[in-house]
């Protein structure tokens, strides 16, 4: 409510409805001017709670969506396709796992073939291990021969004898070498026989646990689609969570299309009652134009204006729409802003819902003339009740030029407080914090 009444400098005055410092996002609130004019008020805000319900359902569409983009890399209306072949692959799996446990033989069994599974499953990881490790041992590379004959020549040649020493030197470290790389050869080949043999015996133990579930398998009279029994329970609980959640999110997604048709509904049936309260309120809102039309014809010389308020589907719920001669410019904007205030505050039926305080802190950034009218009208022409204050703040160089109005001593009376550079206010200095 203070938004309209306390109108700060930073608000600009662009607009009737924006009150507030332009560089806050604050949305545009209709709800105190809807009061002000007698216009239902409950309605108003009921409307815009529903709005607030349709901006949730949106937004948990959306949520909707990307999951089932996640979970099947499709769009919703795709994935609705792929939820009867989903359905269908559980269903064809539950039969086959239901056909295999309504087998006469499948309880002596079954917990036989699953300790079957585990054992494959563990020497499959042991061989695959073996597998790596047999083929990180590789050979030790053929190192490039040297020719001792050829170091011995090239050294005698720098001094003699000096080739002979080194050459003998060289040929017992070359000899030395190759005794350890034969011993490592030998021991690479010792560790790859006995992982070898190793993975012979695991081969043999799969071979024999394949053979072995065969036979059970063989029992049970499958045709083969449920050959591997753990891997089939595993595959249908994956099967069956997959399609539970995609149902799930489709189900919510269709109620949720529900939810928003009947919350635009609603919304539609308040937006029409809120459209009989502004027709019920016809004759003050008739009133509070014809006093627009009085102080515009006072300032502007003419009855170029007009007052309207009507609902909209939009998220404002309602439009203001104030209109003035040549609106539109900064300083225009300005005295509309000032006139549809002061209107509230002087009309007979607004008047009565207003908290009798309006407070316009420079307002008048607008050329001479129109503010000469503007404070002529104020001192001359509004009568303000004896409980109603209105406060307004004008730099001082600007009243100098009001010298000589017959009005002139009534502002003169009225100022009650007066600031500059060296009578600052509260008599300290001060800067806003940002």
């Amino acid at each position: 409510m203070l938004g309209p009444l306390i109108r700060d400098e930073r608000s600009e005055f662009k607009s009737i409805v924006a009150c507030y410092d332009t560089k806050i996002r604050v949305p545009d609130n209709y709800a105190p001017h809807l009061m002000l004019l007698g216009i239902d008020l409950m309605i108003y805000r009921k409307i815009r709670e529903i709005l607030k319900e349709l901006d949730a359902i949106g937004v948990e569409e959306k949520r909707i969506r990307e999951n089932v983009q996640l979970i099947r890399e499709k769009g919703i209306d795709d994935a609705r396709s792929d939820l009867n072949e989903l359905n269908e692959e559980v269903e064809r799996i539950r039969q086959g796992i239901d056909a295999l446990e309504n087998a006469p033989a499948y309880d002596v069994i079954k917990d036989e073939l699953i300790e079957i599974e585990d054992q494959t499953d563990e020497l499959r990881f042991r061989k695959t291990a073996l597998l790596k490790r047999l083929a990180g041992l590789n050979p030790i590379a053929i190192e490039t021969a040297i020719d001792a004959d050829e170091i011995r020549s090239f050294y005698n040649q720098l001094r003699e004898g000096l080739g002979d020493k080194i050459s003998k030197d060289l040929n017992e470290v070359l000899a030395f070498k190759s005794k350890i790389e034969l011993f490592q050869k030998h021991l690479l080949t010792e560790k790859s026989q006995v992982i070898e043999e190793e993975l012979r015996g695991l081969r043999r133990q799969l071979a024999d646990l394949d053979r072995h579930q065969a036979r059970l398998i063989k029992i049970l009279d499958q045709d083969g689609d449920l050959r591997n029994l753990k891997k089939t329970y595993a595959a249908f609980q994956a099967k069956s969570d997959e399609l539970g959640q995609l149902k799930g999110l489709l189900d919510r997604y269709d109620r949720l299309a529900l939810d928003k048709q009947e919350k635009r509904l609603e919304k539609e049936t308040e937006r029409l009652r809120l459209q009989g309260s502004i027709i019920g309120a016809s004759e003050r809102l008739k009133s509070f134009e014809q006093t627009i039309l009085w102080i515009h014809q006072f300032i502007q010389g003419n009855r170029k204006a007009s007052f309207e308020v009507r609902t909209t589907s939009t998220k404002n719920v309602v439009d203001i729409i104030m209109r003035i001669d040549d609106d539109g410019s900064h300083s225009v904007e300005r005295e509309k802003v000032f006139i549809y205030d002061i209107a509230l505050l002087l009309n007979d039926f607004s008047k009565a819902r207003h908290p009798g305080l309006l407070v316009h802190d420079n307002i008048f950034d607008v050329d001479d003339d129109t503010l000469k009218r503007s404070l002529e009208f104020v001192f001359t022409k509004s009568v303000f009740d004896d409980d109603q204050q209105y406060i307004l703040t004008l730099n001082t160089d600007r009243l100098g030029r009001l010298n000589g109005e017959p009005w002139h001593d009534d502002l003169e009376g009225n100022i009650v407080a007066s600031f500059t550079k060296n009578h600052r206010f509260l008599k300290t200095n001060y800067q806003e914090i940002i």
